[in-house]
């Protein structure tokens, strides 16, 4: 019987050793952390002024989730809510060309969904298809444009893929520093780990 109880009690110190290293191997307890922020992505526009009156178009780099909040936020997102305020697209850079060019049926894609057509860009732009270079735009239609983009980087691929299309009335370099903006505003749940000191 004694050898019994010896056994038993062995047993029960071992389970008990096994239980507190465990513990102490499952590190800190995740820290759930909330951002409402403001994301402002940035392209260079540019194309050369075709003669047979043809369009530009070319993939944008890709908006990814790490961009907005870091590789390793990133890695430990939970959730993400789109905010209709704080957004907006912007062309800037127009007025700044002595030519003051205009880039006509300028649309965006975002992934493959349906092109969007802004219609003509153009400093000072004012008529029914037309919108003004250097501003920010964010009526219902740019903020209806530019929700699939968040919706696209808080799925599973984590990112939103853009094509631009357009046809400029004038010749557009890299130098030109034509930029194309977009504001994304959410807020982003996340975890983080905190470190504990050996």
């Amino acid at each position: 019987m004694k050898a019994i109880s010896k056994i038993f009690g062995l047993m029960l110190t071992i389970a008990v050793a096994f239980s507190s290293c465990s513990s102490d191997d499952d590190g800190p307890s995740p820290v759930r952390q909330e951002k409402d922020t403001t994301y402002v992505y940035t392209a260079v526009i540019k194309g050369l002024a075709p003669s047979n009156g043809g369009k530009i178009e070319y993939n944008l780099p890709d908006i990814t989730l790490a961009q907005i909040l870091g590789e390793t936020n990133a890695k430990n997102f939970l959730s993400g809510e789109f905010q209709n305020t704080g957004g907006y697209l912007e062309v800037s850079g127009l007025k700044n060309m002595t030519t003051s060019p205009s880039l006509q049926n300028f649309t965006l894609q975002v992934n493959s969904n349906t092109p969007v057509n802004f219609g003509t860009c153009k400093v000072n732009g004012s008529g029914n298809n037309e919108f003004s270079s250097d501003t920010q735009q964010s009526g219902n239609k740019y903020i209806t444009f530019i929700n699939p983009i968040f919706n696209s980087v808080v799925s599973n691929s984590r990112k939103a893929s853009l094509k631009i299309f357009f046809t400029p009335s004038e010749d557009i370099q890299e130098s030109d520093k034509i930029l194309l903006k977009i504001a994304i505003r959410g807020i982003y749940k996340y975890n983080t780990y905190p470190t504990t000191a050996k």
